[in-house]
Parts: C-alpha cells; sequence; structure tokens
C-alpha cells in the first residue's frame, strides 16, 4: 500500500512525491498498453462486441491518463511544497 498521507516535513512530502512517480510510470505504461489492445481489438472483432470492447478499452484508457497526469502535477507540487 502506497502511504499519501504527508506529514508536513520536506523528506515526506520528497517520499510521497516518489511514490507518486511511480503510480505515473505505471499508469503511463498501462496507457501504452491498452491504445495496442485497442487497435488489436479494431483489427479483429467487429460488431456490437467490437464496438464496446472498444468503449470499454477508452474508457480505461481515459482513467490512466487521468491518473498519470493527476500523480504527476501532485508530484510536482509536493517536490516544490518540499523546497519551500
Amino acid at each position: 500500500m502506497i502511504d499519501l498521507q504527508v506529514y508536513g516535513s520536506p523528506a515526506s512530502c520528497r517520499a510521497t512525491a516518489a511514490e507518486l512517480e511511480a503510480v505515473a510510470s505505471v499508469a503511463d505504461e498501462t496507457v501504452d498498453v491498452l491504445t495496442a489492445a485497442m487497435g488489436s481489438v479494431d483489427g479483429a472483432w467487429t460488431g456490437m462486441a467490437a464496438d464496446a470492447a472498444a468503449a470499454r478499452l477508452e474508457a480505461a484508457r481515459r482513467a490512466a491518463a487521468n491518473l498519470e497526469s493527476s500523480a504527476t502535477a501532485t508530484k510536482r507540487a509536493l517536490d516544490a511544497f518540499a523546497d519551500e
């Protein structure tokens, strides 16, 4: 489990920022995997099943992209806060 509680010290902020960097990295890799999966489904499936799978994969891809963006922005904010 990632401890995301920030205790106020610069070291705690940096430690949490490092954990968020790891989260962002995995989320970014997940976006790539889901994008590839969408291409595979598009080329192999047809009809309603293809549409449903593509919609689910796109929703998951967007969620992973949002997670990556949010984790990166929060990491940057914590690093900046720790530097103050």
